[in-house]
């Protein structure tokens, strides 16, 4: 039959037309002319091809296939290519339908050319996965499949290999190493409580459960499989994190490129001009790039420092048994192995329990009464109390048997072979369900497909590992025998640890409609549709574990350190010393000669005292602006990943103390500008924090234009430093008309540096709100990143254009030398290009970012030049450390800068002798 096989095969075919038509020539030429070989050629392929297609279709199957008796499907296109496209409904229903219509077969067909079968008895199930396992192979286009994204690890290796693999693996997931994990599994577990609560800002709203299942999975493989912090909870994304998010999301086209993938094969799609491709290549290159350095550092750190290295990674490492291409290729296997299959898991088990409150209540009860105080008080017990409890099994059984992380395999016979009794033949691809099993009401009675977590509880209350049924191989979940996942003990773990957490810290119920929740995926099983809906938590103060707040009870000193902190963190501390910054440089820029010069008495010098109330003023204003602002928009801040983590979002302070520091704030410093420095810098103060708490914070929810208020806020701080500046050599009445709009132009350089930071706003905060643009419009900001894309781009390049005619004005002004024109060229040119670079690609292609790190240095730099070229310092600096003869100045840009100040030295004298 093999023979016949190959024969009929597409190159058996080919072949056999070439040699036909060789001999049709040679044997009737006088029908064959030299001009029609062609034609004689594509004929006799053509006639090959469909018969061909009548063997396989009509002949093989009905009369030649051992096979042909089997009851089942007769499509021409297979059940299971057909599942993965269902969206209507869950795809292994499709299977489940099929055993109802022969719920006494041990096998069913699939397919019209009896090359795919369902396997539904347990029996054949036992000889498949563990008595001939080795002769039923993954089908080659799906291991090269996922040969790209789990590399060439235990999921995908076949026969020796994957025995050598398996062996020197086991070592890394036995129960011993698994129970050590317990204490580090619930501390993340008690991380994400935290987070959550966070994200729901102590209301009742929908939240992305799934999103946040993947972080803390990642964040637990990342210590046990790599010995790595990740910490994506707390930081709120990381590149493992997002690609793994990105690759497995369940999107149609996605189902479409994996089904055509496992049909035709990937090497064919690839010639397809299809933007999938270039995804994949992109997302499964960046974990290849992510690994590697990775595996690098980590068998470097266990050369230089030792063997007390613990996670998987390092087991590996010191079997010196794999290369790193092979410990690459374990590495991504664990991380997509160890993290999204059980974040899909706690989703389902979370969702199982909103559609069934009575169980949520139940095992709240269960997981209370095992931990009246804090489990990581005595870490050694947990372990064993977790897996003690028969409810909380039950439910995490139920949730695998009812949501299986993988809906289904494919094995194919390598050779003909038998399983219980039946012959298989060579090529046969044997389709293994765990849906279907897992919900044949053969196996599981008429309630199969209910949740019912006491299937796994003994009469004696106890848990059990089989749900009441005969067999092992009813629950098909992690598969059986060599080929089982080496991970359940792991997974289970972590499902225990994650769920016992959740239903201590909340209550929750559906957040959408039932019908809406569609299971679907390929690689993992998840929901088809956005879950942000599928889940309202409700934050509630849980009777029995008042030490469920913060992990451990604080001290007084500890809570002390909290809420300082915490009113730190009100100030925006990086935002406020940039702003202090700002007024310093302007301060330090005004044209007064003696700052280098102390000899000369007789014109005026700039106060240290004045320079401190400046600071501390504009540091407090800013301060009191920040607070405002937070306590404006907690709950938008709660929905973007840079802001959630802010104090008011947290409950880490109440709205009471966070006004009264804002008002305290804002009072001490306007008092401290307005009797420290003088009244116009103390209006400009109060004037600032009007602007950004009162006018620019409201306007973010209601336009775009919000984003030049936040501009004229930025520029006000530079105004406020010139102006303390001139205050300190005031001649008149020192009002805000002297010192911003000085008759003589000498307050010209103040509005310079104003337009300055003015401009600077755009390039920097346009490029920064172009790569979150999704969270400020998730959020209900009106940003231009999102509303306007392409006016975003233009602004950013129109106010980057402006930065070398500030620098020329200022040269021109006299605040600095004509140097600083030329030096500045640089940073202005690189800001330029970057900001044309954003506009020309609309921000894609790291445009925005590179533009968004071009700003970051150019303002420091910009000032920095400033300070270095400002006008006569070079030359006072000579003149203070080598003399200038007779005290004259020898310098004509000092003698321009004396006159400057000449008139206000004259009309000060006779006020000092009054």
């Amino acid at each position: 039959m093999d023979k016949v096989r190959q024969v009929c095969s597409v190159p058996g075919l080919t072949v056999a037309a070439l040699a036909q038509s060789l001999l049709a020539i040679k044997l009737f030429p006088n029908y064959c002319s030299s001009e029609s070989h062609l034609r004689t050629v594509a004929l006799m392929i053509l006639a090959n091809y469909a018969f061909g297609a009548i063997f396989w279709t009509f002949l093989y199957p009905n009369f030649l296939s051992p096979l042909r008796h089997l009851p089942g499907q007769k499509a021409l296109v297979s059940l299971s290519h057909r599942s993965l496209m269902v969206t209507h409904r869950p795809s292994g229903d499709l299977f489940l339908d099929l055993v109802k219509q022969y719920p006494n077969e041990p096998l069913l067909n699939l397919t019209l050319t009896r090359s795919q079968v369902l396997v539904t008895d347990p029996k054949l199930l036992a000889d498949v996965l563990v008595h001939n396992c080795y002769d039923f192979a993954k089908p080659a286009k799906i291991r090269k499949f996922l040969h790209h994204v789990l590399g060439a690890g235990l999921v995908v290796l076949e026969g020796d290999p994957h025995k050598f693999m398996r062996k020197n693996t086991m070592p890394a997931f036995g129960f011993r190493h698994i129970k050590d994990l317990y204490p580090m599994m619930y501390q993340k577990a008690e991380t994400l409580a935290r987070a959550l609560r966070y994200e729901t800002a102590g209301n009742t709203q929908s939240i992305e459960l799934s999103t946040w299942a993947s972080k803390v999975t990642i964040d637990i493989i990342g210590v046990a499989g790599m010995g790595r912090k990740l910490n994506v909870v707390e930081k709120g994304e990381d590149p493992l994190q997002t690609i793994y998010e990105s690759l497995l999301e369940p999107s149609t086209e996605k189902l479409l490129f994996s089904m055509l993938s496992f049909v035709f094969g990937l090497p064919v799609v690839r010639w397809i001009p299809w933007r999938m491709n270039g995804i994949f290549d992109q997302l499964t290159g960046s974990l290849n790039d992510i690994c590697m350095p990775m595996i690098r550092e980590k068998r470097q750190a266990i050369e230089e420092k030792g063997d007390d290295h613990f996670d998987i990674l390092s087991l590996l490492i010191k079997t010196n048994n794999f290369t790193d291409v092979e410990l690459k290729d374990q590495l991504l296997t664990f991380l997509a192995a160890g993290h999204e299959t059980t974040a899909s898991s706690l989703t389902w088990a979370c969702y199982l329990l909103a559609k069934h409150p009575e169980l949520q209540m139940t095992l709240r009860t269960e997981v209370q009464a095992a931990f009246p105080r804090n489990p990581l008080d005595d870490p050694a017990s947990l372990a064993t109390t977790l897996e003690s409890l028969p409810f909380l099994n039950g439910v995490i059984q139920e949730t695998l048997r009812l949501y299986p992380t993988v809906p289904l395999t494919l094995r194919e016979a390598q050779k003909d072979t038998f399983a219980n009794g039946q012959f298989i033949p060579k090529g046969t691809t044997l389709v293994l369900s765990m849906w279907m099993t897992n919900r044949s009401p053969k196996i599981w009675g008429p309630q199969a497909g209910e949740c019912r977590p006491e299937r796994w509880i003994n009469d004696d209350g106890k848990p059990n590992q089989t749900g009441g049924t005969s067999s092992n191989y009813d629950f098909l979940t992690f598969l059986h025998g060599p080929r089982s996942c080496i991970g359940q003990g792991f997974a289970k773990a972590e499902m225990r640890c994650l769920l016992a957490m959740m239903v201590l810290s909340f209550e929750w119920q559906l957040g959408m409609k039932e019908e809406d929740v569609m299971p679907r995926g390929v690689i993992t099983i998840k929901a088809a549709k956005d879950p942000a809906k599928m889940l309202v938590f409700r934050n509630g103060e849980l009777p029995g574990q008042p030490w469920l707040c913060y992990g451990v009870t604080a001290s007084p000193d500890q809570s002390l350190r909290r809420t300082l902190s915490s009113i730190l963190s009100l100030t925006k501390p990086r935002l406020t010393v940039l702003v202090v910054l700002s007024a310093m440089a302007p301060y330090a820029l005004y044209p007064v000669p003696e700052i280098l010069a102390p000899s000369m008495t007789n014109t005026p010098s700039l106060s240290p005292l004045t320079l401190l109330f400046l600071t501390t003023g504009t540091a407090l204003c800013s301060a009191s602006a920040n607070t405002l602002n937070m306590l404006y928009e907690p709950l938008s801040d709660a929905k973007m990943s840079r802001t959630r983590n802010r104090p008011l979002v947290r409950n880490l302070l109440s709205k009471k103390t966070a006004v009264l520091f804002a008002l305290a704030a804002g009072a001490t410093g306007v008092a401290a500008l307005y009797f420290g420095v003088n009244p116009t810098v103390s209006g400009l103060g109060l004037a600032n924090i009007v602007l950004y708490a009162g006018i620019y914070t409201p306007l973010k929810a209601v336009t775009a234009f919000n984003t030049w208020i936040g501009a004229v806020v930025g520029g006000i701080p530079p105004l406020m430093g010139w102006a303390a500046a001139a205050g300190e050599t005031a001649t008149k009445d020192g009002s805000w008309r002297e010192l911003l709009l000085a008759s003589d132009g000498s307050s010209i350089g103040g509005w310079l540096m104003a337009s300055l930071l003015f401009a600077w706003q755009f390039p920097h905060f346009m490029s920064l709100s172009w790569g979150i643009r999704e969270e400020y419009k998730n959020a209900g900001l009106r940003m231009l990143a999102w509303t306007n894309p392409a006016r975003n781009a233009r602004v950013a390049l129109r106010y980057s254009l402006v930065f070398p005619p500030i620098c020329l004005a200022l040269c021109a002004a006299g605040v600095t030398n004509w140097g600083f024109a030329v030096t500045s060229l640089p940073l202005n040119a690189w800001l330029i290009r970057d900001a044309v670079r954003m506009w020309r690609q609309q921000g894609h292609n790291g445009t925005a970012r590179g533009l968004f790190w071009a700003s970051v240095w150019h303002l420091p730099g910009v000032m920095m030049l400033a300070l270095v070229h400002k006008k006569g310092m070079w030359t006072r600096a000579w003149t203070s450390v080598f003399g200038g003869g007779d005290g004259s100045w020898e310098d004509e840009e000092l003698e321009e800068m004396k006159s400057m100040t000449a008139e206000r030295v004259a009309e000060t004298a006779p006020v000092a002798k009054r």
